[in-house]
């Protein structure tokens, strides 16, 4: 399956998508939209990509690279635009006069799919490949959302990072979930995902911050931002913890990855066996 009929298949099912549609025909995108947008669109060309006739049996790296290139550079930069909208509407609600940043495409994470479809076997690769393409297209809107987050805090622009956590969320996810300064989400993995994962992470430029309360050690307040009914809680002893949980996940990250991605084997296998 060459690229030009993998685009049309692609541009036939984006053109129908009542989900994406309605995400275009909306001028006042957030970063929220942007990212179920991007789900959506990695959703598409996942199922595409999946079918076991885009790539034969013993496929080798470079003859791979050249089917996924094409196909995965257009979802990561349908996804960027669309996050570029959003961190627009972003930059004109908060009154910045700023330059969007636009974000580069991980060569790497690229390769690295080409690799694990020449690697795998044809009936274990297609059931997981379509999750990865949705997870690689959802980076368009994360590394949109790091540069700008990173050049604003470097021009002294009061803004977070806020990962959002979905529904039945993992551990380690709901672990991340909270508000960050652009200069610790990167170190602190709050844009890395695992298979699977549909959590948010969204830009936030905060207009005014009232302080309420502080502990008299300086290490606790609560904030009020503007816009928001309740106070919330910061503390560094928190940030700390916090901190210590993701180096012990991390420490364990390629075992627990390893141990989720076999079980979606073992589960596509039997449902595959239930079928047959």
């Amino acid at each position: 399956m060459t690229w030009e009929e993998i685009k049309a298949s692609f541009d036939a099912a984006y053109a129908k998508d009542h989900v994406i549609q309605s995400i275009l025909a909306d001028n006042r995108i957030t970063y929220a939209e942007a990212n179920r947008y991007a789900i959506r669109v990695g959703d598409i060309l996942g199922k595409i990509i999946g079918n076991t006739d885009v790539f034969p049996e013993g496929i080798g790296f470079n003859d791979a690279l050249r089917i996924l290139d094409p196909a995965l550079r257009n979802n990561y930069n349908l996804a960027k635009q669309m996050a570029m909208k959003a961190q627009k509407a972003t930059n004109d609600a908060a009154g910045l006069g700023l330059k969007v940043a636009e974000p580069r495409l991980k060569e790497d994470m690229l390769e690295g799919l080409a690799k694990e479809v020449s690697d795998r076997g044809i009936e274990t690769r297609a059931e997981l490949f379509k999750d990865q393409i949705t997870h690689f297209t959802q980076t368009g809107v994360d590394d949109t959302v790091s540069v700008n987050a990173y050049e604003h805090e470097r021009l002294g622009v009061d803004a977070k990072v806020v990962r959002r956590a979905e529904y039945k969320a993992c551990e380690w996810c709901r672990d991340l979930e909270g508000s960050y300064k652009p200069s610790e989400a990167e170190a602190l993995g709050v844009y890395r995902r695992h298979d699977n994962c549909r959590c948010t992470v969204e830009y936030v430029v905060n207009k005014q911050r009232t302080t309420v309360h502080s502990g008299t050690e300086g290490r606790r307040k609560y904030v009020k931002q503007e816009g928001e009914k309740n106070y919330s809680l910061t503390s560094e002893a928190a940030m700390e913890r916090r901190r210590q949980r993701q180096e012990e996940l991390r420490a364990t990250e390629k075992e627990r990855a390893a141990a989720a991605r076999q079980k979606r084997i073992d589960t596509w296998a039997r449902k595959k066996s239930q079928q047959g």
